[in-house]
C-alpha cells in the first residue's frame, strides 16, 4: 500500500509508493515535453533546488527521503552527509547528469559515502532522458543482484556495473 506524507517543504500531501519504487528527486530544469513523460508518484521535480542554498538541498533530501539524486552539479559534501543520516537504510544514489567536460566514459566514484554515477553526453538520447535511463538501471541491478534495494558497497555496485 502506497504511503501518503505531509511535505511542510511543498504545503502539500506527498503520496509515496511501496517501497519497491525507486523515489527520484530531480533539482534541475528539465525540457518541458521530457517532464511530461515522466512526472510520476515517485518523481519529485525541485528545480529551483538547483540555485537554493545548501540548507533547501539538506531539507529536500532529508524529508523526501528520496533514493536517488539527480542533479546537474553535486551538493555540499554535509549536505550528502545530511541525507545518509536521514536514510541510514536506504540504498541512496546520486546520478550527476554530465556535460561537454565528460565526454567518454561515464564516471563512477563515491562522494560522502554515496555512490555518484555520471552520464555522458549521447546525441541519440535525450540529455534530460539519459540521468533517468542510469538511475533505472543501477536500481534494477542492484535490486536484482541482491535481492532487493537495500544499503550495499559502492565498490560492489561499480565490480558489477563494469562487468555489463
Amino acid at each position: 500500500m502506497d504511503r501518503v506524507r505531509w511535505s511542510s517543504m511543498a504545503h502539500s500531501l506527498l503520496v509515496i509508493p511501496k517501497e519497491s519504487s525507486m523515489r527520484i528527486l530531480i533539482t534541475y530544469p528539465v525540457a518541458e515535453d521530457v517532464l511530461l513523460g515522466i512526472l510520476n508518484d515517485n518523481v519529485i521535480y525541485r528545480p529551483d533546488l538547483q540555485t537554493k542554498g545548501d540548507r533547501f538541498v539538506t531539507k529536500a533530501l532529508t524529508e523526501l527521503r528520496p533514493d536517488v539524486l539527480i542533479a546537474q552539479k553535486l551538493p555540499d559534501e554535509q549536505v550528502v552527509k545530511s541525507w545518509v543520516l536521514a536514510t541510514p537504510d536506504s540504498a541512496r544514489f546520486i546520478v550527476q547528469n554530465g556535460n561537454s567536460q565528460y565526454a567518454g566514459e561515464a564516471k563512477h566514484f563515491s562522494f560522502a559515502g554515496v555512490p555518484v554515477f555520471t552520464t555522458v553526453p549521447d546525441d541519440r538520447i535525450h540529455p534530460d532522458i539519459q540521468p533517468l535511463i542510469l538511475a533505472e538501471r543501477v536500481h534494477t541491478k542492484r535490486s536484482h543482484v541482491w535481492g532487493g534495494v537495500r544499503r550495499v558497497s559502492f565498490l560492489q555496485t561499480k565490480k558489477y556495473l563494469s562487468l555489463l
